[in-house]
C-alpha cells in the first residue's frame, strides 16, 4: 500500500483573487469582543471584515469566497461544517474524504486580537500531513478608497544580514503579479492599523499582495506555509495565526504603521534572555591557535576588574575558542574537548561557577556548519557528501549537512553533553550559520529551539538565521538600516547597527578580540554609548521620527542641538554629561560622568527626591571610592567632580564589594589586580636598593615592577608566595609574563622546602610580539616558565619572582602568573631543548610567532582522519601562511644559545612546499652578517639534521620561515637542540 504524506494546505478562490465592487452572496456570521466585530464566512474559515466598535472603522479580510485547501502542495476541496461556540468563537470542521483526513479550524476574538488556529487534526488513514498552506487567504486587507491607506513590510532570510524593508502608501504601491513573501507586515488606514503573527517556521512567515479591480487597489496579508511534519517521526505544533487590530496605539493623534507594530509587539513572545541583554554589556574573550590568549581564569580576573569599574553592571562574555586548540579548531565538538591551553574543563568550570557573583552571563562560540578532521565528531554522518570545502585557517574544514547532523542525533547529543558538562552557561553563539552553508529553515528552527530548550540565549554571526530566537549578532556594522524590525525589537536584542538616536551596543571588552585589552576604553564606551543604549532598551519604542523617538515610561530621546535623553521631561544625558538611574525600574543608584569642569545641577528621579543627602563615589579599578556627601535642594543635586571620570551616587552607604583575586587557581592575586602585596611577600637582599611595587599601565592593567634603584643594584629584589593544593608527584609549569629594561635579569623559580630552586631567567626582551589578539601584542613581553614536580605526598612549594643585576633605572615587569598542571611529562633527553609537543602547557613549546602568524597551532592526531601529525598525538603545524620571512622563532626565555658554541639541531618534518621553507640561526645584534645557519628544508616527510656554530653575540635564536608565499602545509615534531659533541 502506498503511503501518502500531507505536505501543505492552501485555500484558494475558484474565481481567482480578484476584487469585487459589491459583497459576494454568502452566509456570514459575526463573532465579537468588547472592541471588535468580526464578520466571518459560515461556509469556510474566512474573515470578511473587521469593525472597530468605538469608531465603526473597518478593515477588510478576504472578499472572494474560498473553497480549496492545499495539502502537501496539492489542492483539495474539503467538506465544511460550521458552528458557533459562543459570541466570540466559531469552529469549522474540514473533512477531506479522499485523504481520510479531518481538521478543526477555530476563529475566535478577544480584545483587539483575532486568532485563527487549527485546533485538531485527525489522520485516519495512511496519508500524513507534512505542510499546510492557505494561499490568497487574506486575513486582513486595506483598500485604496480608505484614507491614508499604507503598508510597512520587512523580509529577513537565512542569508547573512539580508534584510529588505518597504514603507509606502497603497496609492503608490504597484500591483503584484503574485503573492510576495515577507517576514513582517503592517497595514493601516487613517483610523486602524493591523499586523499578523503565526507559528510558521520559515523565514518568510507572511504573504502579501497588491491587487486591483478597475481603479481600486487592495493590499492583503496572510500566512505562509506551515510545516507540520518535516520528518516522519515528528510533528510540530498545529498551525495558528493572530491578527492584531488597533487604533491610535501610541496616542499621538494619528494612525500609521507604528501603531500596528506596537500591537504586534505586545503579543510577541520575547526571545529567551532579553532581560539579560537589556542589563549587560557584551564582549568576546578569545583563545586561538593553541595560544592561551585569555585563559579562563584570567578572563575571570579581568571580568572582576570590570565588575568593580562598572559597579556591578552585567557582562555577557563570549568564550570564543573554549574548545580543543581554540577558535576554529575541532568544530563541531561542542563538548568533551575543552581547550587545555586555556585551562581545560576544570578552569572553565571555575569560571562558570563564580560568574554569577560578578553578574557575568557566560557564553560560548560553537560552529555546527563546518567540521574539522581533528574533531572527535568528524564523520560522514554529519558531512555533506560529496565533500565541500569550508573555512581554512588552522585546519581546512568540510561543510556539514544540517539535516544529517540533526537526524543522526549527533547535534542533540553534543548540545546535551555541553549542557551537562557546563552548568551555568547562559548563551550560545552559533558561527557562520545561514545560506552560505546551506540554509535550511527547518534545521534553523530545530537548532534555535534546542538552544532555548537547554536554557540558553541564542546569538549568531549575522542577522537572519534563527531571527525569532536571536538575542545578539556579531557583525552589527553590516546589518542594513531597519526601521520596522528595530521599532518592534529594539528592547529585546542587540542585533542592530549604531543609530543616531538609539545608539546601539558596542562590544568593547578586554578579552583580546580585535586586540581589545584596554579597561579604560571599555569604561569610556560604557558611559558614552552602552549605558544610555541599555537604559533605552528597558523601554519599548512607541513613536519614531528622524529627530525624536519616544518610549514607554515617559522616556524620549531627541536631536535638539545635539543628542539628549529625557525621562518625565527631565534630562538624563546630553551626550557630554550623564545622570542615569540604574536600573531604570528600581533606580537603586545613579551613574554619573561629565566632561564639565564646573558644577552641574541635576533633577533627581521622583523616588529619590525625599532624600536630604546623597553619597557620591568614584568608580575605580579597585571599586567604589567615597568622595563626599551631596545635599539635596528642592529635589535637585549639584555635582562638581573630575571631568571624564566615572562616578556613582547612592541614597545611603553603598553595599560592600567583595572580590577574591585568583579564586579557583593555584596562585592568589596572579595579575596583581589588588594593587597590594596582601597575597605576596616582598623579598629583598641585604643592602639592596631595589624596590617591588605595583604599577598600572595606560590600559588600566596592573603588574609587578621590580626596579633597580637610582644607583643600580646587583642584589636581588622580588616577591614570593606559598603555593598549596598541588597533586602529589604531578608535573606543573609555573609561568609569568616578563619584560626587562636596562639589562636587568628577571627570574621565576619554584622549590619545595629543603629542595633546590628550579628557575628560568631572561636579561633581555627585545622581540616585539606580533601575535594577533595577544594581550602583549606590540610589546616586548616574553612568557617565562619553569617546569617542576609537586612534592610526593603533597605539601607546599614556594614560588618566587625576582630581579637581579641591572643598570640604574632598569626594571623588570611581571604580569599574569600561572601554574598549570601538565598532562604527563616529556623526556628532555638531556638536550638543551627537546620538544615533542605532547605536554605543552600553552603556546608552541620553544617557539613564538616571528611575523604575526595566524595560521599555526598544535595539530592533534585523529586516527584515520588527520594527516598532519608526525609522531604521538601532537605536532606543530603551519597552514596557508601566505607571507614570507620568519614564521616561528625562539626567544631567550625558551632557548638560550651561548656565543661561539657549536650546536646540533634535529627535528621531524612534513613539508608540502617544493621550495621556500628554511631554518636559520640569527643574531639581532649582529644583523644578517652574523647568520651562521640558513638551510632549506626539503619537500616531503623526513628528519632534518644540521650542525652550526654561533658567533660572538649572545642573542642568537633559531627561526623557521619561508621565502615563498607557499600556502602549503608545514609540520614539525620532536624538535631537539643540544651542544655538539
Amino acid at each position: 500500500m502506498r503511503t501518502h504524506f500531507l505536505k501543505s494546505i492552501v485555500f484558494s478562490s475558484s474565481a481567482g483573487f480578484l476584487l469585487s465592487a459589491f459583497p459576494l452572496s454568502a452566509k456570514s456570521e459575526t463573532i465579537e469582543s468588547d472592541q471588535l466585530n468580526v464578520q466571518i464566512d459560515a461556509a469556510f474559515p474566512r474573515v470578511i471584515d473587521y469593525t472597530w466598535k468605538e469608531s465603526k472603522a473597518v478593515l477588510y479580510g478576504q472578499e472572494a469566497a474560498l473553497s480549496e485547501v492545499k495539502i502537501n502542495g496539492e489542492a483539495h476541496t474539503p467538506k465544511v461544517s460550521f458552528r458557533k461556540m459562543g459570541s466570540d468563537k466559531a469552529r469549522y470542521q474540514l473533512d477531506f474524504a479522499k485523504l481520510k483526513l479531518s481538521m478543526s479550524v477555530d476563529l475566535s476574538v478577544a480584545g483587539n486580537v483575532l486568532q485563527w488556529k487549527v485546533s485538531d487534526m485527525d489522520e485516519k488513514g495512511a496519508f500524513k500531513v507534512k505542510s499546510i498552506e492557505f494561499p490568497n487567504h487574506a486575513l486582513v486587507s486595506i483598500q485604496s478608497n480608505q484614507s491614508d491607506a499604507a503598508l510597512a513590510t520587512a523580509l529577513t532570510t537565512g542569508n547573512w544580514n539580508k534584510i529588505t524593508e518597504e514603507f509606502t502608501t497603497l496609492a503608490d504601491k504597484a500591483v503584484d503579479k503574485a503573492p510576495v513573501k515577507q517576514s513582517y507586515a503592517v497595514i493601516n488606514t487613517g483610523q486602524l492599523a493591523a499586523s499578523i503573527d503565526n507559528n510558521v517556521i520559515q523565514y518568510e512567515r507572511v504573504r502579501a499582495q497588491t491587487t486591483a479591480s478597475g481603479d481600486q487597489k487592495r493590499y492583503s496579508i496572510w500566512n505562509g506555509v506551515w510545516t507540520y511534519r518535516e520528518i516522519d517521526t515528528e510533528t510540530l505544533a498545529l498551525p495558528w495565526s493572530k491578527v492584531f487590530i488597533t487604533a491610535d496605539e501610541n496616542g499621538d493623534g494619528t494612525v500609521n504603521w507604528q501603531d500596528g507594530a506596537i500591537a504586534y509587539r505586545k503579543n510577541m513572545p520575547e526571545p529567551v534572555g532579553s532581560d539579560d541583554i537589556r542589563s549587560s554589556i557584551s564582549y568576546i574573550s578569545f583563545n586561538g591557535g593553541s595560544v592561551a590568549i585569555a585563559p579562563f581564569l584570567r578572563a575571570l580576573e579581568d571580568a572582576k576588574q570590570l565588575n568593580l569599574m562598572l559597579d556591578g553592571f552585567g557582562q555577557m562574555i563570549q568564550l570564543k575558542g573554549y574548545q580543543s586548540e581554540g577558535h576554529d579548531a575541532a568544530h563541531p565538538d561542542c563538548a568533551g574537548n575543552y581547550n587545555r591551553r586555556a585551562g581545560g574543563l576544570n578552569d572553565l568550570s571555575v569560571f562558570l561557577k563564580h560568574a554569577p557573583k560578578y553578574n557575568i552571563k557566560p557564553g560560548v562560540h560553537i560552529n555546527v556548519s563546518e567540521s574539522y578532521p581533528e574533531a572527535k565528531n568528524f564523520s560522514d554522518t554529519i558531512l555533506r557528501v560529496p565533500y565541500q570545502g569550508g573555512w581554512s585557517w588552522y585546519d581546512s574544514a568540510l561543510k556539514m549537512d544540517y539535516r544529517k547532523d540533526i537526524l543522526s542525533g549527533s547535534l542533540d547529543a553534543r548540545l546535551d553533553q555541553m549542557n551537562e558538562e557546563l552548568p551555568g552557561l547562559s548563551w550560545v553563539y552559533v558561527d557562520v550559520y545561514g545560506d552560505h552553508y546551506g540554509n535550511d529553515f527547518w534545521a534553523a528552527h530545530k537548532l534555535g529551539s534546542k538552544l532555548n530548550d537547554n536554557g540558553w540565549m541564542v546569538a549568531t554571526e549575522y542577522f537572519g538565521p534563527m531571527e525569532r530566537q536571536l538575542l545578539w549578532a556579531h557583525h552589527l556594522y553590516a546589518v542594513p538600516d531597519t526601521k520596522l524590525i528595530r521599532f518592534i525589537k529594539n528592547h529585546v536584542a542587540d542585533i542592530f547597527k549604531q543609530h543616531p538616536l538609539l545608539k546601539g551596543a558596542k562590544a568593547f571588552g578586554v578579552g583580546g578580540w580585535e586586540n581589545n585589552y584596554n579597561f579604560n576604553k571599555v569604561v569610556d564606551a560604557f558611559f558614552t554609548t552602552n549605558l544610555p543604549t541599555k537604559y533605552m532598551q528597558h523601554f519599548p519604542i512607541t513613536r519614531m521620527t528622524d529627530k525624536r523617538i519616544d518610549f514607554e515610561g515617559k522616556v524620549h530621546v531627541e536631536d535638539s542641538n545635539g543628542w539628549k535623553l529625557y525621562r518625565d521631561g527631565v534630562l538624563l544625558s546630553d551626550g557630554y554629561s550623564m545622570f542615569i538611574p540604574w536600573d531604570p525600574v528600581k533606580e537603586d543608584k545613579i551613574y554619573y560622568r561629565s566632561t564639565s569642569t564646573e558644577t552641574r545641577t541635576w533633577e533627581l528621579p521622583e523616588s529619590w527626591k525625599n532624600n536630604k543627602t546623597l553619597k557620591l563615589y568614584q568608580l575605580t579599578r579597585l571599586g567604589r571610592k567615597f568622595v563626599q556627601d551631596l545635599s539635596v535642594v528642592d529635589g535637585k543635586v549639584g555635582i562638581l567632580a573630575e571631568p571624564n571620570t566615572p562616578y556613582v551616587l547612592y541614597p545611603a552607604a553603598a553595599p560592600a564589594q567583595n572580590v577574591i583575586w585568583g579564586e579557583g587557581g593555584h596562585v592568589k592575586d596572579p595579575g596583581f589586580s589588588s594593587e597590594t602585596f596582601d597575597s605576596w611577600t616582598k623579598q629583598q637582599s641585604e643592602g639592596s636598593t631595589g624596590e617591588a611595587k605595583i604599577v598600572v599601565d595606560a590600559h588600566a592593567n596592573a603588574m609587578l615592577s621590580l626596579d633597580s634603584g637610582k644607583s643600580g643594584d646587583a642584589k636581588a629584589v622580588g616577591v614570593s608566595q606559598t603555593i598549596s593544593g598541588l597533586k602529589s608527584g604531578t608535573t606543573y609549569t609555573a609561568s609569568v609574563w616578563v619584560k626587562v629594561t636596562g639589562g636587568r635579569k628577571a627570574s621565576i623559580g619554584v622549590n619545595a622546602p629543603g629542595q633546590k630552586m628550579l628557575s628560568n631567567w631572561v636579561d633581555r626582551t627585545d622581540h616585539v610580539r606580533s601575535e594577533g589578539r595577544l594581550k602583549y601584542k606590540g610589546t616586548t613581553f616574553q612568557r617565562l616558565a619553569v617546569e617542576f614536580d609537586a612534592p610526593k605526598g603533597g605539601g607546599k612549594v614556594n614560588l618566587m619572582l625576582w630581579a637581579e643585576q641591572g643598570d640604574a633605572g632598569s626594571s623588570a615587569r611581571f604580569d599574569d602568573v600561572r601554574i598549570i598542571e601538565l598532562q604527563g611529562k616529556t623526556d628532555r633527553k638531556n638536550a638543551l631543548v627537546f620538544e615533542d609537543f605532547e605536554h605543552v602547557d600553552e603556546q608552541w613549546g620553544p617557539f613564538v610567532a616571528a611575523n604575526g602568524t595566524d595560521h599555526t597551532h598544535l595539530s592533534e592526531l585523529n586516527p584515520g582522519k588527520t594527516k598532519d601529525t608526525i609522531n604521538g598525538n601532537f605536532s606543530l603545524k603551519n597552514l596557508n601562511e601566505g607571507k614570507t620571512g620568519e614564521i616561528y622563532r625562539t626567544l631567550q626565555s625558551t632557548l638560550k644559545l651561548k656565543p661561539n658554541t657549536e650546536y646540533t639541531i634535529r627535528f621531524e618534518y612534513l613539508n608540502e612546499n617544493a621550495e621556500g621553507r628554511f631554518i636559520a640561526a640569527k643574531s639581532k645584534d649582529g644583523g644578517e652578517a652574523a647568520t651562521t645557519l640558513n638551510k632549506a628544508i626539503p619537500k616531503g616527510k623526513g628528519t632534518f639534521t644540521a650542525t652550526f656554530k654561533t658567533g660572538k653575540h649572545s642573542d642568537y635564536y633559531l627561526t623557521l620561515g619561508t621565502d615563498k608565499k607557499s600556502g602549503k602545509l608545514f609540520v614539525i615534531d620532536d624538535f631537539l637542540v643540544k651542544e655538539a659533541q
